[in-house]
């Protein structure tokens, strides 16, 4: 996912608008450089923590130079949520999953007519509620 499908996403996610969502992440990537460059770790709370370890290097000549390092590690609500993941779902999986309940709508609607009258874009029960009222 590159860097605008990832700001439509969260925008999507949120119901809040791009612009803000853009000042937000800038706002972050501020706050955790500060603290990696005090030497502090940095955490996204329920993404991950950064820490930073000072590192030297001689370069060609003899010169000895210092960078930062980073370590990261995810955090226990990002590692839960990914415990159960067995394969990576792609969009062929999401499209064959579509089909396979639309299928079963059409199923529903088959034995029940009735149902047929309901669909996503007007109001009323929707063939996915009818178990949950029984």
């Amino acid at each position: 996912m590159n860097t605008q499908e990832r700001y439509d996403e969260i925008s999507r996610l949120s119901g809040m608008s791009e612009d803000i969502i853009r000042r937000v992440l800038k706002a972050s990537r501020q706050s955790l450089a500060q603290s990696l460059k005090n030497g502090d770790r940095a955490t996204l709370p329920g993404i991950c923590t950064i820490y930073p370890e000072l590192k030297s290097k001689i370069l060609i000549g003899g010169q000895p130079s210092t960078y930062v390092k980073l370590k990261a590690s995810a955090s226990s609500a990002l590692a839960t949520e990914l415990e159960n993941v067995s394969k990576f779902e792609t969009e062929s999986d999401r499209d064959e999953q579509r089909q396979e309940e639309e299928k079963g709508y059409a199923r529903l609607n088959i034995v029940n007519p009735e149902l047929s009258r309901y669909n996503d874009s007007r109001p009323g029960i929707r063939t996915t509620q009818i178990a949950a009222l029984l």
